[in-house]
């Protein structure tokens, strides 16, 4: 139940999913082979969409927040070379200008990318800010030179650093971590496939139909794939924790309420079961609060050894399911410790009720009975 709250809880970063409506393309590699073409229709769209009524800004991305990212290995200018499956690696993500305008976030350090970035002699690349604090602690990477290894036949072009960016969440949610993201412009890397971010002055929804439309002048065979906001986006991607975690949940609450009810049934009837045995003590001048003091020693040495038995078997066990947990760890003691609250509730309250009752039972009675 924690971690599944934890993931609904997590945020995108310093990224704004207010208003924003996204899209998703693949230019089939038939119709669109080379890097330029690909970028002349890019332009083309993101210029037709703008024009929409409604929309703000538009930017295109490789990859959405918290949708993934290329895995890039890289070399830092000025650091000996590294050989292959040792080198250092990173997110790698491709945008337009205007990116980080339209995800409504603001640069740390340095500029954004321009319509001239990418062309001969302007490879650039903007870092975000787990990347600096890694590879450049205490210093500014603006001005640095880094270069992408993609291909060890060819030789990558140095990129320099022009910005730092927020750090914007791009993983899986069951990453508890953020990542180092390196982005470069779209016209210095052109992907076959793009994601296309709007931000809105009205509902995102109300725009899909447009922004297909959009699509099919340019395009009729070109099919848009997930025309939905950001929100939805993100949403999307927790529905396997959504409904596995609501089962978890059931479960959990079931087991827990059936834990309790079981300890309260056990305490009561051992409890009913000296009844004569208590009629007897009070008989004999044992006052109230003495008889109450022995029946709760005597359920709390059993709720004692229980919860020693349980909370060792438990620690065991969790150990197994860290794999999907998200931000908690399998010894979370905020867990233990209101499950083994409301345990020893439960056997208080089981313990406490029948000694009472027992305790204003009539001695008669209560010998009679014996």
């Amino acid at each position: 139940m924690r971690s599944m709250m934890r993931i609904y809880s997590m945020q995108m970063g310093a990224a704004n999913p207010k208003n924003m409506l996204t899209m998703r393309l693949n230019l089939p590699e038939q119709k669109y082979p080379n890097a330029d073409g690909r970028l002349r229709f890019y332009e083309q769209l993101q210029t037709k969409l703008a024009s929409v009524p409604g929309v703000q800004s538009v930017a295109i991305a490789s990859h959405l927040p918290v949708n993934g990212l290329f895995d890039w290995d890289f070399q830092i200018e000025g650091q000996p070379p590294v050989e292959k499956g040792k080198r250092p690696s990173t997110g790698g993500v491709v945008t337009s200008p205007g990116y980080f305008q339209t995800l409504g976030t603001k640069l740390i350090g340095g500029r954004t990318f321009t319509e001239q970035d990418g062309l001969p002699g302007r490879t650039v690349a903007i870092v975000n800010q787990c990347f600096a604090a890694k590879y450049f602690a205490n210093q500014d990477p603006v001005g640095r030179r880094i270069r992408l290894l993609k291909d060890d036949k060819k030789e990558e072009p140095w990129l320099t650093i022009v910005g730092v960016s927020p750090d914007v969440r791009q993983n899986n949610p069951m990453d508890d971590h953020l990542e180092t993201v390196v982005y470069v412009p779209l016209r210095q890397d052109t992907p076959q496939f793009i994601n296309v971010m709007a931000r809105t002055s009205v509902q995102p929804s109300t725009l899909a139909t447009a922004f297909r439309k959009q699509v099919q002048e340019l395009d009729q065979d070109l099919p848009a794939f997930g025309v939905r906001s950001l929100k939805e986006q993100f949403a999307q991607q927790r529905w396997a924790f959504r409904v596995f975690g609501s089962i978890f949940v059931g479960f959990s609450i079931f087991a827990l309420a059936l834990s309790a009810l079981g300890i309260y049934a056990v305490i009561d009837y051992s409890m009913n079961q000296r009844t004569p045995e208590i009629g007897l003590r009070v008989a004999l001048g044992v006052s109230t609060m003495n008889v109450m003091r022995l029946v709760l020693s005597k359920g709390a040495l059993q709720l004692g050894i229980g919860l020693a038995l349980g909370l060792a078997g438990s620690f065991a066990i969790t150990r197994f399911i860290k794999a999907i947990l998200v931000d908690v760890s399998p010894t979370d003691p905020l867990t233990f410790g209101v499950v083994a609250g409301l345990l020893i509730l439960a056997a208080a309250l089981a313990s406490v009720v029948p000694a009472r009752r027992a305790a204003r039972v009539d001695p008669v009675i209560a010998l009679r009975y014996e």
